[in-house]
């Protein structure tokens, strides 16, 4: 049934972290769940309303917002702190990071501040 697929593949993310690995493609979570390709692809696409790339990243931004919460930033750069979480580049980060959270990586560390 789908929704114990869609929970499989949100305990994988959430347990894993396989999104932190910057190479990370479909062909290895599907092999990891035992999923075909082109069903995990159907599911992202149909429940997640996001392709493969997009739903990884939401998860790379939702890390990084958790490293900037906890004061990350204090002790390290953007750069570093997106390289750590799976991205390949800078702009490929800050592109992720704006369609996330609608803001800039420094705009939501000043909004964390007020």
């Amino acid at each position: 049934c789908s929704s114990d697929l869609i929970r499989l593949i949100e305990q994988y993310f959430n347990n894993n972290t396989p999104f932190l690995q910057s190479n990370i493609s479909i062909n290895d979570v599907s092999v990891a769940l035992g999923i075909p390709a082109r069903s995990l692809s159907f599911i992202l696409n149909n429940h997640f309303q996001q392709r493969f790339t997009d739903f990884v990243n939401t998860y790379r931004i939702r890390h990084v917002n958790e490293k900037i919460s906890a004061g990350y930033l204090n002790e390290f750069t953007i750069e570093s702190l997106a390289l750590s979480a799976g991205f390949s580049s800078k702009s490929t980060f800050h592109a992720a990071f704006k369609k996330v959270n609608k803001c800039t990586p420094k705009e939501f560390e000043s909004s964390l501040a007020n």
